[in-house]
């Protein structure tokens, strides 16, 4: 909860004319309770999948999904060019990618997916760690950005769920997403 409301504020003090974030009132540490405003909107999952009914995308519709790409990567962009400040945020090392990865992979062995595969991901993504957790690579990361972490209301979009917000590497929420 204290992860979360220090991001909100962090970010509350850079949002910017595309984006924002709850603005966050009050915590609640006993209970685990964090207190925002409200911010009406639309999911962005919600609109995505709309865009994409049956399968068939409209001229429209195609215009329409290629500015909300376009937007969340401005967004994302932006997130990346706050100033690190390990005061506001902790800094995710190797040891927290490791603990996420062996996390995930865990879940895909129980959906049957091989084990030699998840093998060689859990090799290569090791392997690469090094190389992109690099200090000049750090940045904010959001951490759990998709499209149901957004909302869109009045031109502007609303980033959303921000227990596990870090620096961490600037590759993070762009494949996340």
């Amino acid at each position: 909860v204290n992860r979360e409301f220090k991001a909100l504020q962090y970010l509350d003090s850079h949002i910017g004319p595309l984006w924002c974030c709850p603005r966050p009132i009050a915590q609640i540490l006993d209970h685990a309770i964090i207190i925002m405003e409200y911010k009406p909107g639309i999911v962005l999952g919600k609109m995505f999948w709309d865009y994409i009914k049956w399968g068939t995308i409209s001229r429209f519709y195609l215009i329409k999904l290629k500015s909300l790409i376009r937007d969340i990567a401005t967004i994302i962009s932006k997130l990346q060019e706050l100033a690190c400040d390990p005061s506001k945020l902790v800094i995710a090392d190797e040891y927290w990618y490791y603990a996420f990865l062996n996390q995930q992979l865990e879940e895909l062995s129980h959906l049957g997916v091989r084990l030699e595969l998840l093998d060689s991901i859990r090799d290569k993504v090791k392997g690469s760690l090094h190389s992109i957790l690099v200090e000049e690579n750090r940045c904010f990361q959001h951490t759990d950005l998709y499209f149901n972490n957004i909302i869109h209301f009045d031109y502007t979009y609303c980033i959303l769920d921000l227990p596990n917000a870090c620096w961490g590497t600037r590759y993070w929420d762009i494949s996340h997403l």
